[in-house]
């Protein structure tokens, strides 16, 4: 708006008169005038300041809505973030889970197919071995259809020295034989050990000199836990020798005669220290010395308590060469140590699985051990346990947290297992039925993978709960029920 201004008169120099003068109705006017000018402009001037601080406060309001606008986006924009990760955690959470139900049902299918091919190989061997059995007991009754005066009339010119004696059950201390060890022959000899070649090649030497031209041998039977070992049945001590020297006399390379048989003794009550020293070793000639004291010979001597218990008694064992020294001892019921008698006792070792000591796997002797030396003590290769430093123990049989020797393993306490098996792996080496080897595979790969998920190596040859070992193998949930 355009301000009004009214400019005053210029002064004049006037004589003033004696009398009020009273200004024009115009000058009033103009007075009048310029005093509501000055109004209106005090007045606009404070309408501007009213409007200026409106408009600040106008603009202070638009400007924090704006910012909260633009905080409200952000939030929006980190929302909008955070959900499409969590979409895309959750699409690859429904591809895990999608696969894993694949997985689920191809295991489950797998699962089903072993169980319809293990009942499948159980049927076939259960016919196997009742087709076996069967041809067992017919070769068992032409067997006892054969008179022992048809064989003796079918071989007029072997006659025998002695009588033979009553039948009756053979005994470690009764019966005496000789064994040939034939593992080592090669392949181009095998055909040269078998049992009736070593009976032909060792009557051949035996009948050599004028009193045993008509020598006969007695029986000559197969190690049932040997195939490789032959046995010859001698009728006195005296004909074992005999037979010992005509077969070593055997020109066929691999061929042993082993070592002499031995009779074990029980001794209980025996002072600890005539026999052992203060390491818990056999005292050096405690087997001659107590073989003189006792009149008899003593091939060894093993101590059977613990040697490191403080006890001043114990029980131990005494190898003899001789079966009549032997029954002459348990007969007597004493054996003399130092002048002290202790008790004897037919000896009974405890009953257990085969265990190599040179691999310490269950199942085989290490005679008969082709892998490398194996520690008992931490289950390391290439050295013994008797010089074996380590600190952490580790058994080979169950992979527990002890020697492989104690008495605590599992493949010990639990030989069920392992009998069947190694029962299933000779029938299957044995007959060559490839039904009864897949069926072996196939369980043994069972065990193994229940031993790496539950630390569980053997499965017995039983029912669980009423459910034999097949049934809970192809069970959903296993042996975990």
């Amino acid at each position: 708006m355009a301000e009004v201004t009214v400019e005053e008169p210029a002064a004049t120099t006037t004589t003033r008169s004696g009398r009020v003068v009273m200004p024009s109705a115009r000058v009033r006017e103009a007075s009048s005038s310029t005093d509501n000018t000055d109004t209106v402009k005090t007045s606009k001037k404070s309408m501007t300041q009213v409007d200026l601080t409106a408009v600040k406060k106008a603009a202070s309001l638009i400007d924090e809505k704006q910012r909260t606008k633009d905080g409200s986006k952000d939030m929006l924009r980190m929302i909008c973030q955070y959900l499409e990760k969590t979409l895309l955690e959750v699409k690859g959470l429904k591809e895990t889970l999608s696969k894993q139900e694949r997985m689920i049902k191809e295991q489950s299918e797998m699962i089903r197919e072993q169980g319809a091919s293990i009942k499948e190989l159980q049927a076939q061997l259960e016919a196997t071995q009742s087709q076996n059995t069967e041809e067992c007991e017919q070769l068992q009754k032409q067997i006892e259809t054969i008179s022992y005066a048809g064989v003796v009339g079918s071989q007029p010119h072997h006659q025998q020295d002695a009588p033979l004696g009553p039948p009756g059950s053979l005994t470690s201390t009764s019966t005496l034989f000789c064994t040939i060890d034939t593992s080592r022959v090669g392949e181009e000899g095998k055909a040269k050990v078998q049992i009736a070649d070593i009976r032909q090649r060792i009557e051949k030497e035996m009948r050599g000199s004028e009193q045993t031209k008509n020598w006969r041998c007695a029986a000559m039977i197969k190690d049932h836990k040997n195939a490789d070992r032959v046995k010859v049945i001698c009728r006195n001590e005296e004909e074992i020798q005999q037979v010992k020297e005509a077969a070593q006399k055997i020109d066929i390379p691999g061929l042993r005669v082993l070592r002499d048989q031995l009779y074990p003794v029980k001794i209980d009550n025996a002072n600890r220290t005539a026999v052992l020293d203060t390491d818990g070793n056999i005292l050096v000639g405690a087997a001659e010395a107590l073989g003189k004291e006792n009149n008899v010979s003593i091939a060894k001597i093993s101590w059977l308590s613990k040697k490191d218990s403080n006890k001043a008694y114990g029980s131990m064992v005494v190898y003899t060469t001789k079966a009549t020294e032997a029954r002459r001892l348990i007969e007597g019921n004493y054996f003399d140590i130092a002048g002290e008698s202790a008790y004897t006792r037919i000896f009974e070792p405890q009953t257990g699985p085969a265990q190599c000591f040179n691999c310490q796997e269950i199942g085989h002797k290490a005679f008969a051990c082709k892998k490398s030396q194996t520690c008992a003590k931490c289950a390391g290769k290439g050295h013994h346990h008797s010089t074996c430093q380590a600190v952490v123990l580790k058994c080979v049989p169950c992979g527990g947290p002890h020697e492989s020797f104690s008495k605590n393993c599992r493949g010990w306490n639990n030989p069920e297992g392992d009998r069947f098996f190694e029962k299933q792996r000779q029938a299957a080496d044995y007959a060559d039925n490839k039904t009864a080897k897949q069926f072996y595979k196939m369980m043994k790969t069972i065990a193994c993978n229940m031993h790496q998920v539950t630390g569980v190596f053997h499965i017995k040859n039983r029912s669980q709960d009423g459910c034999s070992v097949l049934d809970l193998c192809m069970a959903p949930g296993g042996f975990s029920r």
